[in-house]
Order: structure tokens, then C-alpha cells, then sequence
């Protein structure tokens, strides 16, 4: 269900309330200008970014995977790092920051697309999962449906 009142655009589903002013600045910055509220939890794009009881994913390679005195003089910068924040979360919500990330000119007319920087100031690439707690399988699928399956190994 959706509504619009006193210039707030308001969503609900079984599961989370989101509340955005229509005329907010970009990108919206406070609790008054975008809003999600998932079981007793609110998030704001101004505070707890991410949540705090993220069970985080993994390393971009599994050099090392049997413990840091295999490693060193090799992968020594990899020892200390830290897992990279994972889809799911005890919170039941985990926002994606895909703002970054470059883009391709399209290349429909293109036998190849071009890879193209983004103007950080211009956009926002948001994406909030909130699927409650628990509901750690519901997440994975709707990570699919708008990402694609993920290749298998040959």
C-alpha cells in the first residue's frame, strides 16, 4: 500500500514502512527526508549506514584460507583484513551502496559496451533489503532476481 500526504510519500508492506519527501534534497540525507522502518528498527541514510548486526560476507579470494603463517611474506596485506559487509544481517535489513560502482554507456549500438565513470554528486545506487529477521533465504532470492544467478564453476 502506498500514499501520499503532506508531501510524503509513504510505502507499506507486511514487513517494512519507507517514508521519502517528495521534495527532499539529493541525496536525501536525514530521517525527515528518507526513512525505512523494519520491525522496532529505523534506518536513515544519515545514521547507521550499515547495520550493526551484519553477519558480513567474504573475501574477494581464499588465498590463506588455512591461517596467517601460511601467508606471510605472500598475501601479508590480506591477514588483517576485515570481511567486507554481506547481504545478511540479524537486524533483518541490509542496505547495498552500489554509488560507486561504473556503469556502461549502453552499447546497444555497440558490438561492445564502454565502461564509464559515475558523477558522485549526480546519483544515489541504493539498494535496501529489508526482508525480517531470520528470513535469510528470502534475501539471497531477491539478490538474484535483480543480479542475476551467479555463474557456476566449469
Amino acid at each position: 500500500m502506498h500514499n501520499t500526504t503532506n508531501g510524503t510519500l509513504t510505502i507499506k508492506t507486511p514487513l517494512l514502512e519507507l517514508k521519502y519527501r517528495i521534495n527532499a534534497s539529493f541525496p536525501p540525507s536525514t530521517c525527515e527526508d528518507l526513512s525505512i522502518l523494519t520491525g522496532n528498527k529505523v534506518w536513515c541514510p544519515n545514521q547507521n549506514f550499515y547495520s550493526s548486526a551484519n553477519l558480513n560476507g567474504s573475501f574477494s579470494t581464499t588465498d590463506c584460507y588455512i591461517g596467517k603463517d601460511d601467508c606471510i611474506g605472500i598475501y601479508e596485506d590480506r591477514m588483517n583484513t576485515s570481511f567486507a559487509k554481506g547481504l545478511l544481517s540479524r537486524d533483518g535489513w541490509h542496505v547495498v551502496d552500489d554509488s560507486a560502482s561504473a556503469l556502461f554507456d549502453g552499447g546497444i549500438d555497440k558490438e561492445w559496451p564502454w565502461r564509464i565513470e559515475r558523477d558522485p554528486t549526480k546519483a544515489k545506487d541504493w539498494y535496501f533489503f529489508g526482508y525480517g529477521y531470520g528470513k535469510y533465504r528470502e534475501t539471497i532470492n531477491a539478490f538474484t532476481a535483480i543480479s542475476g544467478r551467479p555463474p557456476l564453476m566449469p
